[in-house]
Formats: C-alpha cells, sequence, structure tokens
C-alpha cells in the first residue's frame, strides 16, 4: 500500500514537471530562430590526493520542431506516470471497500 502523502508528493512533482516542460516549450516556439542549442554539462572529479573538477560541455543545435517533439514526448510520459499512480490509488481504494464490507 502507497503511503497517501507519497503519492499526493509524487502527483503534485509530475504535474509541476509538465508545468515547467510547458513553459519550456513556450519558449522554445517564441525563438526568432530555427535552431534550439540543447547543451548538456556534466562535472567529474579526477585524482585522490589533488582533486580536480572538470567540466564537460556538449551542445547539440536541434530545429524548434524537434525540440518541441522531444518536450511533447516527455509531458505524454509525465500525463502516462500521473494515470498510473491513479489507477494504483484507485485499485486500493477498492480494495479497501472490497475489505470493509465483507
Amino acid at each position: 500500500m502507497i503511503d497517501k502523502e507519497i503519492m499526493e508528493n509524487t502527483l503534485t512533482l509530475h504535474c509541476k514537471t509538465i508545468e515547467e516542460l510547458k513553459e519550456l516549450k513556450r519558449k522554445v516556439q517564441r525563438n526568432c530562430k530555427n535552431e534550439v542549442k540543447f547543451k548538456i554539462e556534466t562535472k567529474h572529479w579526477y585524482g585522490y590526493r589533488e582533486p580536480l573538477l572538470l567540466k564537460e560541455s556538449n551542445q547539440i543545435n536541434l530545429s524548434n520542431y524537434a525540440m518541441c517533439l522531444i518536450i511533447d514526448e516527455a509531458i505524454n510520459k509525465e500525463r502516462e506516470k500521473i494515470d498510473n499512480l491513479i489507477n494504483i490509488k484507485n485499485e486500493e481504494e477498492e480494495k479497501i471497500d472490497v475489505n470493509t464490507t465483507d
């Protein structure tokens, strides 16, 4: 059985993620250029005696259309997660109702 507070927090997180993705999509669509730069940065620690933090950066140029497709897919995945959590919650409530009527 999933704790009610955990379920609510998870649903809130997925809803917030969807809103952030929608805002990102609006920004991409408002872009006056037809190209979006997608940058990924990772940080790595090297060495033990004298640790060194190095940053690696990769940049991908995407069309606005391709970036919007990626964002739409991410939004759909988040909605699927929300639907699955709601289904789990409903199934648990049905089990509780069946057990209390017996």
